[in-house]
């Protein structure tokens, strides 16, 4: 199996302008519902759940 097998190509974002880390999370959540690989409706708990991992 490739890493490849595991990134979402369509969701990366080379430029992400937050600056804090539940902003950079909320970045990547939004560029993966952006590119259809997460329901918009799952964002916020998933953005809850990762921004309280240490």
């Amino acid at each position: 199996m490739k890493f490849s097998d595991f990134v979402a190509v369509e969701a990366i974002r080379p430029n992400i302008v937050a600056t804090s880390k539940e902003g950079v999370i909320r970045e990547m959540t939004q560029s993966l519902v952006d590119a259809g690989k997460i329901a918009s409706n799952e964002m916020e708990s998933i953005v809850k759940v990762r921004a309280s991992i240490g």
